[in-house]
């Protein structure tokens, strides 16, 4: 949402280390969407788009090293799939692979390094 502040919730479906809701960043997946989340608590909160790349290398790895949950285009009531940012960040990658899109990261040298480490954290 930018400006250092996020759309954060609580979960419904994951405990933190310490046995509580484990916090979750709310995504939507077009501007549109998260457009409409802009009332009450959130009504001056500045959207930000952030190009895939970047959401997948930076943002997908920070959250998991955070404990944070991904709330994937959580509707009016604040409900919606929230995946682990590890889960979001393989689905993403499954689908560039499918659509035979490539795209450059700053700290991989392709998609498959970039799995290849996702798959260590997994197994850690």
């Amino acid at each position: 949402m930018g400006e250092g502040e996020s759309a954060l919730s609580t979960s419904l479906h994951f405990l933190d280390e310490e046995g509580n809701e484990a916090p979750v960043l709310c995504v939507w997946s077009s501007e549109a969407l998260a457009s409409y989340h802009k009332k009450e608590g959130w009504k001056n909160f500045k959207l930000k788009v952030i190009p895939l790349e970047e959401f997948i290398e930076n943002w997908c790895l920070g959250m998991f090293f955070d404990g944070v949950i991904v709330g994937v285009n959580f509707d009016q009531h604040m409900f919606g799939k929230e995946v682990t940012s590890l889960e979001l960040a393989e689905d993403l990658i499954q689908q560039l692979e499918q659509n035979l899109i490539n795209i450059e990261f700053k700290n991989f040298k392709d998609l498959e390094e970039l799995k290849e480490y996702i798959s260590s954290l997994n197994n850690n």
